[in-house]
């Protein structure tokens, strides 16, 4: 038996393993993870420059499609700025369809936007990789990590989640 046959075999099977693990060939490894953040980099440039966003602008995004915690958000979103502040915010959206009423009762210049979801996965991937903008607020159960859990315990409200969990305590304050 040739031993330099069995090498080869070892080096083939490792070398496979090694592209499952890198993920070349597929969006779920490491490679495709990387490219969807450069993707993500592209979408966050676009948005710094269509939106002129300075450091003084909250960013928003809310990659979930669930308008009851939407809705609560945004009802807070003013004296969140004005606790913090912040001259105003972008706030985006993954669904259009949705039209959704901002009570701003304290002057704070508020841009609501659409971006396609894919777009909005990207920007998180970035996110995740670089924190590209210390003034990011993700408004999600799932995204980037998942608090969903939280509603079920036991006298936790959504307003309750919204105003420590998201907003820093903006709601007892606008109260």
């Amino acid at each position: 038996m040739n031993p330099m046959c069995c090498v080869k075999t070892i080096h083939a099977e490792r070398l496979g393993h090694c592209r499952e693990v890198i993920g070349i060939g597929s969006s779920n490894g490491i490679i495709g993870h990387i490219i969807m953040a450069w993707r993500g980099r592209k979408v966050w440039l676009r948005l710094k420059k269509d939106y002129s966003i300075t450091e003084n602008q909250y960013l928003f995004i809310m990659p979930d499609d669930n308008r009851v915690l939407n809705t609560c958000v945004l009802g807070y979103i003013g004296c969140f700025l004005k606790k913090r502040y912040f001259s105003g915010a972008i706030i985006i959206f993954n669904n259009n369809e949705h039209k959704y009423n901002i009570t701003n009762s304290y002057g704070k210049e508020i841009i609501l936007t659409y971006l396609e979801p894919s777009r909005i996965t990207a920007l998180l991937k970035y996110y995740r990789l670089l924190q590209f903008k210390s003034e990011i607020k993700v408004i999600s159960f799932y995204e980037p990590f998942g608090s969903d859990g939280l509603l079920k315990k036991e006298n936790i409200s959504l307003e309750y989640l919204v105003s420590t969990y998201f907003l820093d305590g903006a709601i007892e304050e606008g109260l």
